[in-house]
């Protein structure tokens, strides 16, 4: 038999901030993005002829290539990381921030893609799925390009055409975990079931089959009843906006009113 309760995975999850879709009262929980502080400013100026700014004390290194400045024109900059009072993850799909950097400059736009590594909040491990963002005129946070984690694991690499604010974001996939109020008991047996979803595309719908021969049921936060003794595995598919889906099962015993069989 499969005993199923919340895991400490679910109750890691702290940030509640949006709402699921089968029922609008009931919240979900998703990953905290990792905490950071503002870097300090660093300035320099670069020619056409390009060059390296290794800035090792805020952990951000850019690479303009020859060519990248206009000629017989340079190019002066700040840079620093993790710039505050911006938002904190794009709309749309979870995303945890890893990290972000803020380029300030004339307005040049570089003739050719500048290479900029910057520091996360946190060691993720090389091989993290990760995409870069630019934080456009609206204040909202446009995809950007891959910005994929280094050997270290501590930075991110995103080439860009312009000074701005960027972020290198992780998606959270679409996960589902079900629960049971009581895993066994006497018959008629009333249950409470819930689907901890997290991740993915919200809002989210969430289809229940019972293992009863009864009719599925559509609900985030649910109730069922079994009127026959015996071994169920009650199943919830989690479907979100994005069409993803996910599948969790918990199992439930019934037994009659004599009670369950002596081993």
């Amino acid at each position: 038999m499969r005993v199923k309760l919340i895991s400490p995975y679910i109750f890691s999850l702290l940030l509640v901030f949006l709402l699921v879709g089968c029922n609008s009262d009931e919240p979900y929980a998703n990953p905290v993005s990792p905490d950071a502080i503002p870097t300090i400013w660093h300035t320099g100026t670069v020619t056409p002829a390009g060059g390296t700014f290794d800035f090792a004390d805020i952990g951000i290194n850019i690479i303009f290539p020859a060519g990248a400045i206009p000629p017989a024109e340079t190019f002066a900059f700040s840079v620093r990381g993790f710039p505050s009072d911006i938002p904190m993850v794009p709309l749309g799909s979870v995303m945890i921030r890893l990290g972000t950097f803020e380029m300030t400059g004339d307005g040049t736009v570089f003739l050719e893609p500048v290479a900029v590594r910057f520091l996360i909040a946190e060691n993720r491990g090389q091989g993290t799925t990760s995409r870069g963002y630019k934080l456009n005129d609206s204040y909202y946070w446009q995809e950007y390009g891959n910005a994929p984690i280094m050997a270290d694991g501590l930075h991110a690499l995103l080439t860009i055409n312009d000074p701005g604010i960027y972020g290198a974001f992780e998606a959270v996939g679409l996960r589902v975990e079900a629960t049971v109020s009581q895993q066994m008991g006497t018959v008629p047996l009333s249950v409470g079931l819930r689907a901890v979803v997290t991740g993915g595309n919200p809002p989210y719908s969430a289809l229940w089959f019972f293992g009863d021969d009864t009719d599925p049921e559509s609900g985030i936060n649910i109730s069922h009843l079994y009127v026959n003794p015996g071994d169920y595995d009650a199943t919830v598919t989690v479907t979100d906006s994005a069409g993803g889906t996910a599948i969790d099962w918990v199992h439930i015993t019934c037994y009659s009113q004599s009670g369950p069989p002596a081993f």
